[in-house]
């Protein structure tokens, strides 16, 4: 065989093997249904198997009691009316806990509400988890090619089952999520500075939510805002982006690290008591607080590292049970 043909049949050799790769990791690991399914549609489809009493029958034909038929039939109604969920970019939960924020490091161990805490567990590459959170997939690999800012795929999520969802924060998070009952609002890309402690970005989006909550602005959109806030089945997604520009810039446990989770704790307490008086306190929201992903002493992200993967897990409000209650 001589040189040339040599070289001619490696490189098509090497193109096929490249192509190969991305043919079975850049797939979507997504599979389409024509149909949607929800939790009330597989209540009502199962009427037909009991009876009135939610008793099924079993192989022999005869009656059974089903006490989590029963459960479901109670609690049909969700024990809320709104979601709110913040998210605060690259909030490591090592630095959470040892932080001893005022207002939700608090919160499991007071009585005035339910609330619970926890670790949740990012999974590699720990750039970006929003879809795993809020559409319940693992992000598509082929992500990547868009800097993780966009899916390549249509995909559901619990934002577009709501019956509205209102983002507001990073370009690159909120306009992920798309849907007819999907509003964003976000700042201009040109804001993020990561050597920057990226306080500003927090600020925006804390400002922004007070601007549409007050009753007394009469713009179109935030009377929209208020509006599609007050329905039933709502969401609200705060998307927080300084705590991983600060500590990309100054790398976690430094004082400016430290300081952005304060910032960042002080206004999600402000968020909360702006959330309950505009809707009465009527003690029927939810919140979730988390991030998206750690990051390492380093200030960086993206392997496998348990500082990257551990994350803090806040909830509390309607629907929530006190830290340590019985079933």
């Amino acid at each position: 065989m001589n040189p040339t043909s040599f070289l001619l049949i490696s490189f098509l050799f090497h193109l096929i093997y490249l192509y190969s790769i991305f043919d079975i990791r850049f797939k979507s690991p997504l599979v389409h249904s024509e149909k949607s399914f929800s939790f009330r549609d597989t209540f009502e489809s199962s009427r037909d198997e009991y009876d009135g009493s939610g008793a099924a029958k079993n192989d022999l034909g005869l009656h059974q009691i089903d006490d989590s038929f029963n459960m479901a039939a109670r609690n049909l109604d969700p024990p809320s009316d709104r979601l709110v969920f913040i998210v605060s970019d690259g909030m490591k939960a090592h630095s959470f806990f040892e932080s001893h924020l005022p207002f939700l490091s608090s919160l499991p161990s007071q009585t005035l509400f339910p609330a619970s805490w926890g670790i949740s567990h990012t999974r590699v590459p720990t750039e970006s988890a929003h879809v795993a959170m809020i559409a319940g997939f693992y992000e598509d690999v082929s992500a990547v090619t868009t800097g993780w800012q966009e899916n390549p795929v249509d995909f559901d999520s619990v934002f577009r089952q709501s019956t509205n969802t209102i983002q507001i924060g990073s370009p690159d998070v909120v306009r992920i999520f798309k849907g007819a009952n999907i509003r964003e609002y976000s700042y201009d890309a040109s804001m993020e500075d990561f050597a920057s402690s990226g306080q500003e970005l927090d600020e925006w989006v804390f400002q922004k939510l007070e601007e549409f909550l007050n009753e007394d602005n009469q713009d179109q959109d935030a009377i929209r805002f208020r509006q599609n806030l007050r329905k039933p089945g709502s969401i609200l997604f705060l998307h927080l982006l300084g705590v991983d520009t600060a500590g990309h810039a100054f790398r976690p446990g430094t004082e400016r690290y430290t300081q952005a989770l304060k910032f960042v704790d002080a206004g999600v307490k402000k968020v909360y008591d702006r959330m309950e008086a505009f809707f009465g306190h009527d003690n029927r929201t939810s919140y979730i607080f988390t991030a998206d992903h750690g990051m390492t002493s380093r200030g960086s992200h993206g392997d496998g590292d348990p500082e990257c993967t551990r994350t803090p897990f806040v909830v509390w409000g309607a629907g929530v049970r006190h830290q340590g209650d019985g079933d």
